[in-house]
């Protein structure tokens, strides 16, 4: 059956993700071992196309994990929903397209927990560690804030491929038509639409027939029997040899069970018999609870995957399962480690991260800080903490060698060498000291010209706003003639930027929180400067545009005849010129208006004054002031006083006109922030790279007058 799948996935070179994620309860589904067999044989760029409402989050964050790693680009097309599981799949293409009438949705995850108290708490962290890690996914596509992200997870919320490409989950809603929804269990979910969250009769008689098939097994192989009537619960915990991977339910992003399914969970099987519905949710109880169990069964003892799947695959039950681990675990020689060390849990490590970036962030006046546990603790007491929580003895370290020891990988509990937690949170903080800087840092190319997007380093070419002609009449019967854009447009690349600093471990051991806050701090005001530079730049050097002539140029009708003062004269005279300019076909006249005056800070009093005055100041007599508010700014800029104290510029508002533009590639606008542990340095090294060009799009919604 799954090699069947398998195959079926690919369809003439796309890949076909149809149905339920991590199974194939009703009329087919896809795992991720599925999509990872799927893929081994593909190389290159490759379709996704999506139409699913869920399923198993693990699946969900392993499908996403497996196409990040694919070699090709990924796009990703949703043909008729992306809910829950699913559209963490979706985050995973490099572009994103959603049809017309399709749907996404992002909500919390859920689950059923049936056991001690002990078993729901540890239910709830595994639920806030999906929940944290979607969040992160949803948010670096999105580049929306995390905590926005959570609010709308929170709620539940619904998108339609408009409001998709709007809130930053997608790129393009497709004009095509959306296939219909998959058949879901939707009526689970909190918000689903109307139109979604109706039972299918048909489906749900089968449901009960598989239910009854399930229960039957789980008896004949000595289980406990499935009970639970809400998708994604577990094995009902009875006087059974089942060990606590059975407690604990299938988490799942993915199905969030109303009010009245919940209370449905609680009544005895005999009466959610006669609910098809119920029938058909504690099928996929059972299933799930066997598939959570086993994963966890395995991490747990750090078991392969190709194991780990045969025994999901092949309906393993739960204590055949376990007798299969046991046997791998004798047979293996190389797992000598003693079973009396104890790994510390991920979820332990993040609150122990979490914990202590915010007591770092309350010390360093960053968002987000508050007094805790560890707000008494240097941050050489910090290392030492960390290394405690990861069981890592410190007796006999001097301080400097405890400290390198503190920045080394650390063991996760999957067998994973990972980040250590000290580097990861003095990481997080001078991050977010970057973020501080680069965002508080005032810039004003802004105003005059406008962030763009790029997906890689290549030149890309851009089409000018004003590059179309004008429409033709078409007479009754007439027929329609295709328009020339012409050899207007602008090319733009994206460069790479960036600079090092290190932070030697004696600045740890002298507790100077500063060099960890401070340096990122001005590193980021130094990166929202640089966009700056790059952008005036191109103003005070004036380069050759596509065309070969330079960007203010006679030619382009964009350049003073004559130099002169800012006057009411010659504010409009530069008006006049730039409402004159034509469209590339020379036909149709632009009527572009200037938005920005752009000077020299030598010239700011003089051109606040003109566009402010009621009257002209150049007359004793009282005349009216004709450019009296013609621009809407006006940006000073000392850039511009080191290339000339007298040239000023007039800029048309850039989303109705092309003037400049700011690529960012990826659309990131912040910097990015790197560590490494030293080589160089006796420490830590941090490295700041920011991605992003500029480019002028089009000349003729800019004017130069050189001044005098």
């Amino acid at each position: 059956m799954a090699d069947e799948r398998t195959t079926s996935l690919m369809v003439g070179g796309e890949l076909m993700l149809y149905g339920d994620v991590g199974g194939d309860f009703f009329e087919g589904g896809f795992t991720a071992a599925d999509v990872r067999r799927a893929l081994a044989g593909v190389r290159g760029d490759l379709t996704v196309r999506l139409n699913s409402g869920g399923g198993l989050a693990f699946d969900g964050r392993a499908i996403y994990n497996a196409l990040r790693e694919h070699d090709g680009t990924i796009a990703v097309v949703v043909d008729g929903i992306a809910a829950s599981a699913a559209s963490i799949i979706a985050m995973a293409g490099e572009t994103i397209a959603l049809a017309s009438g399709a749907m996404m949705m992002i909500h919390d995850p859920s689950a059923l927990t049936v056991g001690t108290a002990a078993a729901h708490q540890r239910t709830a962290r595994v639920l806030d560690s999906i929940a944290a890690s979607a969040a992160a996914i949803y948010a670096r596509r999105s580049h929306q804030p995390l905590e926005t992200i959570r609010g709308l997870m929170t709620a539940e919320t619904w998108f339609t491929a408009e409001e998709a490409v709007g809130a930053g989950f997608a790129d393009e809603a497709l004009e095509i038509e959306a296939q219909p929804a998959m058949r879901f269990d939707y009526d689970l979910y909190l918000h689903a639409p109307e139109h979604l969250a109706r039972p299918d009769p048909a489906r749900l008689g089968a449901a009960r027939k598989k239910l009854a098939a399930a229960h039957e097994r789980s008896l004949a192989q000595g289980a406990a029997g499935a009970v639970s009537a809400v998708m994604g619960a577990a094995f009902h915990q009875e006087e059974s040899d089942m060990d606590e991977e059975s407690e604990t339910v299938a988490t799942d992003v993915v199905e969030t069970a109303p009010p009245p399914a919940r209370e449905a969970a609680r009544e005895p099987v005999r009466e959610a018999a006669h609910d098809p519905s119920a029938d058909a949710r504690a099928a996929a109880a059972g299933e799930r609870s066997r598939i959570k169990a086993i994963m966890s069964m395995c991490e747990r003892h750090n078991v392969g995957a190709e194991l780990r799947e045969r025994l999901v695959a092949g309906g393993s039950s739960l204590a055949a399962a376990r007798e299969a681990v046991l046997d791998h675990l004798a047979t293996e020689s190389d797992r000598t480690a003693p079973r009396s060390h104890v790994r510390v849990g991920d979820d332990e490590a993040d609150r122990f991260r979490m914990g202590a970036e915010r007591a770092l962030a309350a010390k360093s006046g960053l968002e987000g800080g508050e007094r805790n546990e560890f707000s008494g603790l240097t941050l050489a007491e910090l290392a030492r903490e960390s290394l405690a929580r990861a069981n890592v003895s410190t007796r006999g370290m001097d301080r400097l060698s405890m400290v390198g020891r503190a920045f080394l990988p650390r063991m996760s509990s999957a067998g994973y060498h990972t980040t250590s937690d000290f580097a990861a949170l003095l990481e997080n903080t001078a991050n977010k000291s970057l973020l501080r800087g680069y965002q508080e840092t005032e810039e004003t190319w802004q105003r005059f010209a406008r962030p763009g997007f790029a997906s890689d380093f290549k030149p890309m070419k851009r089409v000018g706003l004003n590059a179309f002609p004008s429409l033709q009449q078409i007479p009754e019967h007439g027929e329609y003639h295709y328009g020339s854009i012409g050899e207007r447009y602008g090319i733009i690349k994206v460069d790479k930027f960036g600079l090092m600093f290190g932070i030697s471990r004696e600045a740890i051991i002298n507790d100077d929180l500063s060099e960890f806050t401070r340096v990122p701090e001005m590193m980021g005001r130094a990166a929202q400067r640089t966009v700056g530079d790059v952008v005036y730049a191109l103003i005070t050097t004036n380069p050759v545009f596509v065309d070969g002539i330079a960007m203010f140029h006679a030619d382009h009708g964009n350049l003073a005849d004559t130099p002169a003062a800012p006057t009411m004269v010659s504010l409009d005279t530069a008006r006049s010129a730039m409402a004159l300019q034509r469209d590339p076909s020379g036909n149709a006249v632009l009527n572009i208006r200037p938005s920005v005056a752009l000077v020299p800070v030598a010239l700011y009093g003089t051109f606040r004054a003109l566009i402010d005055a009621e009257f002209d100041p150049s007359k004793t007599q009282r005349a009216p002031n004709i450019v009296r508010s013609m621009v809407r700014d006006v940006v000073a800029d000392a850039r511009l006083d080191t290339a000339s104290t007298t040239a000023w510029y007039l800029m048309a508002d850039p989303a109705m006109h092309d003037t400049i533009e700011v690529a960012f590639l990826d659309g990131r606008q912040e910097p990015f922030l790197e560590m490494k542990d030293g080589w160089t340095v006796d420490g830590v090294e941090y490295k700041v790279r920011h991605e992003f060009g500029a480019a002028p799009l089009d000349t003729v919604g800019m004017f130069k007058n050189a001044g005098q």
